[in-house]
């Protein structure tokens, strides 16, 4: 057997529902899922030889249990039997003694822990299967050699052989495996080394205790690995094990009597373990991260709303969308828009669908939808296709501009009272980027790893930097021209303000001019000077070092310049400004080039970075 896309298990469960589930979550994994919903139909799927492993549950409702089954499978042919069921009674785990099982796992224990019992089983299986080829290959030829070699010297030449051979099958195994005698390690395969980073002299003779970080994981390791032992049964935990250089590895460890016949089977165990730290990893990453964006999809003030392409069903809306359309989240998901009605118009919505499929972005497309009342509201809407692995869907954010409209249609054309307009919107954007700044802030506290506290710091940041610029906006009065010196301003105080708590003694000054600048211009070099600034707190200065940082902008005749400068630790050896690699001094290349702006990196007694407008003052 291959990999899990070969491998086809068959699932006894005599629930329907609950089959249907476990066998999606099977599928999702790569396997071909058969499935049976009694002992009876089990014996009889379990004939065909394409049926690599079996998982059975214990009850099966009328006609014989899972236990009884499984003996009778065995009987018939040698595949691997995982026991799945929801009882841990100790009288009900008993009666899957005596049968030649492969784990006993809990349901609801999740999908990592199910996926990674039926990847062990199938390895334990395999070994077992090697290990029964190899021992009769081994008496085959220990009784050819008893019967045809009289010498002594010939019987040990062809043992040490068979030893090699079994310490090369040993050695292949892809995964870490133990011999160990009361907890004391007598024999590790080359895996086992390299997931520890010991040799196999500084294991061997040594008890398990120097794998752990303290007494009480090695205790319930023991106990939990053991008792399974006692029971008679394979079993299969997590734990947090000690690397010979201190760190940390995650691991998945199973366990099976090396005897089971022996007075003692318990004394002698083989241990078979997986490093699953990088997997476990990325799954905390990912649920972080989705933690993150299913808050931020809840929470956002506008309407967001996921639909599958093929057929325009919702799958998802936020409360904004329920809110807006006066149905619940139960009434929309499901159901399309087009069965609702909620486009008024069938055209915008079909040129909409059109502009989607060609590749193109949907952007403020101003038509009117439908409430569940009958009531029509006018809308602002913007569409983009996002291609999942399982299917196409739609992403669509519908602004509600009703009373947007209405204001328009009463100010008319009174420059002032379009101005009123402005400002509110502003205003909305200005307590939208705080809202999600907010938000971004709490999970930053909320993160357990450094990294993820970095990347959502300098995500606030950068949405604080935008922030100010609405801060201009409004005490400015106008839509398109502010004061760029008091922006960069309010910017340089956020800084300062968020990096006060620093206990390195250093200092922001700013040296900068007042001066008119379009929008367009001042965002880019709003986010350039939050870069090049964040970058001088964190980086510039050693623990415990105290300097200065300066921001300066000023115009010389026609010519503007603004400076970054620092007189800390200066620039790394070999520093290139043109390669630098990380994110930040990439968003200020990008904008620089953007603008048109002349960047340049100077070092020595600190860092100072330039940049000077190609002709004029940037309005």
């Amino acid at each position: 057997m291959a990999g899990s896309g070969s491998r086809t298990i068959l699932l006894v469960e005599d629930e329907a529902i609950i089959a249907k589930a476990e066998a999606k979550m099977l599928e999702r994994s790569g396997y071909a899922v058969r499935l049976a919903y009694s002992g009876e139909d089990a014996i009889e799927a379990a004939a065909d030889r394409a049926v690599d492993l079996v998982l059975m549950d214990i009850d099966l409702g009328k006609g014989i249990d899972g236990t009884v089954a499984a003996e009778r499978i065995l009987e018939a042919r040698n595949l691997p039997v995982l026991f799945l069921s929801s009882h841990t009674e100790h009288e009900i785990v008993e009666r899957t003694q005596g049968i030649t099982s492969y784990g006993y796992v809990v349901k609801n224990s999740g999908e990592t822990v199910l996926v990674a019992s039926i990847a062990m089983a199938f390895r334990l299986f395999e070994a077992r299967q090697q290990y029964q080829r190899k021992a009769e290959e081994l008496e085959a030829a220990n009784a050819r050699l008893r019967e045809s070699l009289a010498r002594e010297e010939i019987v040990s030449a062809a043992l040490k052989a068979s030893e090699a051979e079994m310490r090369s099958l040993f050695d292949a195994i892809p995964a870490g495996v133990g011999m160990l005698k009361s907890r004391i390690m007598q024999r590790v395969n080359a895996e086992f080394c390299a997931v520890f980073g010991y040799s196999e002299a500084e294991l061997l003779g040594r008890e398990t205790r120097m794998l752990y970080f303290d007494e009480a994981e090695h205790r319930r390791v023991g106990i939990e690995l053991y008792g399974a032992l006692s029971n008679s049964r394979r079993s299969l935990l997590e734990a947090r094990l000690r690397r010979k250089d201190a760190s940390a590895v995650e691991v998945l460890i199973g366990a099976s009597a090396i005897d089971p016949a022996s007075p003692d089977p318990m004394s002698s165990v083989v241990t078979v373990l997986f490093d699953v730290t990088e997997r476990k990893r990325a799954q905390d990453a990912l649920r972080m991260k989705d933690r993150l964006l299913a808050e931020l999809f809840r929470a956002c003030p506008e309407s967001i709303a996921l639909a599958t392409a093929e057929e325009g069903r919702f799958v998802e809306v936020n409360e904004a969308a329920s809110r807006q359309l006066l149905y619940s989240r139960e009434e929309l998901v499901g159901r399309a828009s087009s069965e609702l009605g909620i486009w008024v118009s069938k055209d915008a919505r079909a040129a909409a669908i059109s502009r989607l499929r060609s590749g193109e972005l949907v952007r403020n497309l101003e038509t009117r939808m439908r409430k569940k009342d009958g009531s029509e509201f006018d809308a602002l809407v913007s569409m983009s296709a996002v291609d999942m692995p399982d299917r196409q869907y739609y992403i669509s954010f519908v602004l509600d501009i009703g009373e947007r409209k209405a204001m328009e249609a009463a100010l008319g054309s009174s420059l002032s009272e379009k101005e009123t307009l402005l400002y509110e919107l502003q205003h909305r954007i200005k307590n939208s980027l705080a809202m999600i700044g907010s938000m971004v802030g709490l999970e930053m506290g909320r993160a357990s790893r450094s990294e993820m506290r970095a990347v959502l710091g300098n995500l606030k940041d950068r949405i604080q930097s935008l922030s100010c610029l609405y801060d201009a906006l409004l005490k400015s009065g106008t839509a398109g021209e502010i004061d760029l010196g008091e922006y960069l301003r309010s910017i340089v105080s956020s800084l300062a303000e968020t990096y006060a708590g620093d206990s390195r003694a250093v200092r922001i000054e700013e040296d900068i001019e007042p001066m008119p600048c379009d929008v367009r211009q001042a965002v880019p070099l709003g986010l350039i000077v939050n870069e090049l600034a964040t970058n001088a707190l964190k980086y510039a200065f050693a623990p415990g070092q105290s300097g200065s940082i300066r921001v300066a902008l000023s115009r010389r005749g026609g010519s503007a310049a603004l400076s970054v400068s620092d007189d800390g630790i200066g620039l790394p050896e070999g520093f290139d400004l043109e390669s630098s690699g990380g994110l930040g001094l990439s968003i200020v290349r990008m904008m620089a080039s953007q603008l048109g702006w002349r960047l340049s990196v100077s070092g020595g007694a600190g860092t100072s970075f330039v940049l000077r407008a190609p002709e004029s003052v940037p309005k």
